[in-house]
């Protein structure tokens, strides 16, 4: 989805032109909404210290690895069960 500046989001609602002046009154809230990036590659070939890495940095959730990536990550350790992972991926 691309970006949009939306004013008062839980009231009025009103997007925003991405250039330009706007003036805004006292209490006004302006939602930035920044595209995102997708990434590039096969996700199946992500290094898994890199996929931890996003877990613990809360960018993926435990689920989100599991479904795009397919890796299993232990929620106590928060490191990759390669034993479950090759299982899910159908390895063995």
């Amino acid at each position: 989805m691309p970006g949009r500046f939306i004013l008062n989001p839980d009231k009025d609602n009103i997007r925003l032109k991405s250039k330009g002046v706007d003036v805004l009154r006292k209490g006004d809230v302006v939602s930035l909404q920044l595209p995102g990036g997708g990434g590039y590659g096969n996700p199946l070939e992500r290094d898994f210290s890199l996929i931890e890495r996003d877990v613990r940095d809360g960018k993926v959730t435990i689920e989100g690895a599991k479904r795009d990536y397919k890796v299993v990550i232990d929620p106590k350790t928060l490191k990759v069960d390669v034993e479950a992972t090759k299982k899910l991926r159908g390895e063995i």
